[in-house]
């Protein structure tokens, strides 16, 4: 998806819609300011033509106070007004984290990758919720500044004001020279970036591969490429940004010289009085500096365009729709007909309530696949599945993942209290929760202990995440290793009694200890994507050799 300039105004309009009353406040206290300033320069006019014509120093004095109370409250108001000015910017910060998030949560599986999502969050959100937040109240504050400004010039002297404005194309053909290549070289690094978090995320998530394979140099040399490509491409960035910067203040401070010249050379005429030549020049960087900013914000806009872009790219990306659809209550029935997708190919099955399942096969063979794509989070790419004899698709997902609950072998455990991560915000009777804790045998800790993730073994992991499927009763529940971590006659008694407490449940079983399926209804034997057989524990043990092979080989383990 390709950014430009339109794209970086929609988002600033559509974030200042949100901020209206705090950006309306914040343009009125600049206009405000700049008042101060025109009343400023006329007060200083006045001062040095009464020093020059030695007039009564109470005049001078007064005026002299004046000019002391005006540069008070310019100062108090310039302090709340960037106060509130770089307010928005939080405010915003907070707008788009929540969009970020929510969209990942919400996107397709496969789509984001991790470390990308990192560096947009953590590098480019505040510089984009900054710019954003400040583009349209300081544009607008810009120009009221320059219209102001203009006017208290051309109050002060019209010729001179022409001379000033003579310069501003100087500065022009520096901005567009440099704008170019600034929005280039800010993509650039943007992306770098990306690929130092990338890289550095895969380091630190296989420091037991580098360890154990000693490949410390391999991946500290990916590291460093990386670095240096981006420090490189921060470099160029910053080398374009400066020179635009400093050439633009350079060209301002030769246009006040020339601009003092000119108005010597009126004074001498008799056509401009010195305490106008001296508040024209003193006045003067408020003429040229909301000029210098608008070029700024213009060079900004320019390289706010890669954020944008890589902000949209995710906050846009294709999206699961929850509640579309109808809700499921209930699941009588599943069946899938001539299911292809990824490594599985025109796999059919039924699976009928109250049954216990099990879905044998070797590494690979798509077992997993299926029990993902049973709960949506892949979809068939040829084929159906049926529940209650109707396309899956046609019940929302929100209420089918309640119904199909889908429990690896590695869950997400975090550090909170044991209720926490049982409940996980859900309201549940405290005597529901401590009945699947005794189900699944959690004596380690109670409801309101603390659990430190870290610390837990892997089959006290195992029993939480068993105990947080059970509370959610589903109509099906699929554990896909979910029991793998604990011992043989630990994991016989727990799945007896799970079996018990969903007896209106059925029970989907993928395991590698083949011990755990004697009791199914039905086994199906997947091989490379397909169903190669099916039947009760004996049946297949007699008949089919991958089977069979598979429970010596549980035996042996």
């Amino acid at each position: 998806m390709s950014a430009n300039i339109r794209d970086v105004l929609e988002e600033s309009i559509k974030v200042s819609k949100n901020l209206k009353g705090d950006i309306a406040l914040t343009i009125i206290l600049f206009f405000v300011l700049s008042i101060f300033g025109y009343v400023q320069a006329m007060l200083m006019k006045n001062f040095i033509d009464s020093l020059v014509s030695l007039r009564e120093f109470s005049t001078i004095l007064k005026i002299g106070l004046a000019l002391l109370v005006l540069a008070f409250l310019s100062y108090i108001g310039s302090f709340y007004g960037e106060f509130m000015l770089q307010r928005l910017g939080i405010k915003v910060l907070k707008i788009f984290s929540q969009d970020l998030v929510f969209s990942i949560h919400r996107a397709k599986l496969g789509k984001i990758s991790g470390g990308d999502v990192i560096a947009r969050f953590v590098s480019d959100l505040p510089e984009l919720s900054l710019g954003l937040a400040g583009l349209i109240p300081g544009l607008s504050v810009q120009l009221i500044n320059i219209a102001v400004a203009t006017f208290t010039l051309y109050s002060l002297s019209p010729t001179m004001l022409l001379v000033a404005i003579l310069i501003i194309p100087v500065n022009y053909t520096i901005y567009k020279k440099a704008s170019k290549k600034s929005v280039e070289y800010s993509k650039r690094e943007r992306e770098s970036l990306s690929k130092v978090v990338t890289v550095t995320k895969t380091s630190i998530d296989n420091l037991f591969f580098i360890k154990r394979l000693d490949k410390y140099e391999y991946f500290e040399e990916r590291f460093s490429m990386s670095l240096s490509e981006w420090l490189k491409n921060m470099t160029r960035f910053l080398r374009v940004r400066i020179f635009f910067q400093k050439s633009y203040y350079y060209t301002s401070n030769i246009a006040r010289l020339v601009i003092l010249l000119v108005g010597g050379w009126l004074a001498t005429k008799g056509l401009i009085s010195v305490g106008a030549i001296v508040a024209f020049t003193n006045y003067l960087p408020q003429f040229y500096e909301p000029l210098t900013n608008l070029a700024n914000s213009f060079t900004y806009l320019n390289a706010l365009i890669p954020y944008v872009e890589r902000y949209k790219e995710i906050v846009n990306i294709e999206k699961e729709d929850l509640d579309k659809g109808h809700e499921l209550k209930s699941i009588k029935s599943i069946e899938c007909k001539n299911v292809s997708v990824g490594i599985l190919s025109n796999v059919t099955l039924e699976l009928k309530k109250n049954e216990t399942i099990g879905i044998v096969g070797p590494i690979g063979s798509g077992k997993t696949t299926l029990a993902l794509t049973l709960v949506r989070l892949y979809e068939p790419e040829s084929g159906y599945i049926l529940i209650n004899g109707k396309d899956y698709r046609v019940y929302s997902l929100r209420s089918l993942r309640r119904r199909i609950y889908y429990l690896p072998s590695k869950d997400l455990i975090f550090d909170g209290t044991l209720k926490e991560n049982l409940i996980l915000g859900e309201e549940y009777q405290e005597d529901e929760v401590i009945h699947v804790l005794k189900i699944v045998g959690i004596d380690f800790a109670e409801l309101d202990d603390y659990i430190n993730s870290k610390a837990l073994s892997e089959g006290q992991r195992q029993k939480i995440a068993l105990a947080r499927a059970l509370l959610r009763k589903p109509d099906i529940l699929i554990l896909d290793e979910a029991t793998n971590s604990l011992d043989v006659q630990n994991e016989a008694q727990v799945l007896k009694k799970i079996r018990e407490f969903l007896k209106d449940s059925t029970l989907i079983i993928i395991s590698h200890r083949l011990t755990a399926l004697k009791n199914a209804d039905k086994i199906f034997v997947l091989d490379r994507g397909k169903i190669i057989d099916s039947g009760k524990h004996d049946e297949l043990y007699e008949r089919c050799s991958l089977y069979r092979g598979l429970v010596e080989k549980s035996r042996v383990s």
